[in-house]
């Protein structure tokens, strides 16, 4: 079976969706507004990722065709599967540990990108294929929200 960008971008909505559930079970269980709110806040973005995702594999579909070596798909699905076994329910006492656990999630996130990235590359034509240059667009969507997320915390103090 040969695997593309868009198998890869499957395994990254799980991951969004696998947060997303814990973002809604905090939402769901604390007594504390505020961490309520941010909780649904951070719902609706982990669904903004979600279409976003499925929006890049529409405007990709033509990059199925460019197939990514079993080798280096088997370990970017490997990387992905250790990164969702880190995605566990938490409780939180305070508003500022959500946005820390928030900040810390996105930033691991991106370094699981980047790393995925780098792996795509052998040779030196390979930053031209699509799923290179899909990983890109996500890994600066990734910084975008964690400024957002830095941004709320000093806010927030």
């Amino acid at each position: 079976m040969a695997y593309s960008i868009i198998d890869i971008l499957n395994k990254l909505i799980k991951t969004e969706e696998k947060i997303k559930k814990v973002y809604v079970n905090i939402a769901n269980s604390t007594d504390m507004r505020r961490i309520e709110i941010i909780s649904r806040i951070l719902v609706k973005e982990k669904e903004r990722h979600i279409r976003y995702y499925e929006d890049i594999k529409k405007e990709n579909s033509s990059g199925a065709n460019q197939h990514i070596d079993f080798d280096i798909y088997d370990k970017i699905s490997f990387l992905i599967n250790q990164f969702n076994i880190r995605i566990v329910d938490k409780k939180f006492d305070t508003l500022e540990q959500l946005l820390n656990y928030a900040l810390e999630y996105e930033e691991m996130n991106k370094g699981l990108l980047i790393d995925m990235q780098g792996r795509l590359l052998r040779t030196k034509k390979d930053n031209t294929t699509v799923a290179y240059k899909v990983l890109s667009e996500i890994i600066f969507e990734r910084e975008k929200n964690i400024m957002n997320i830095k941004y709320f915390i000093k806010s927030d103090k």
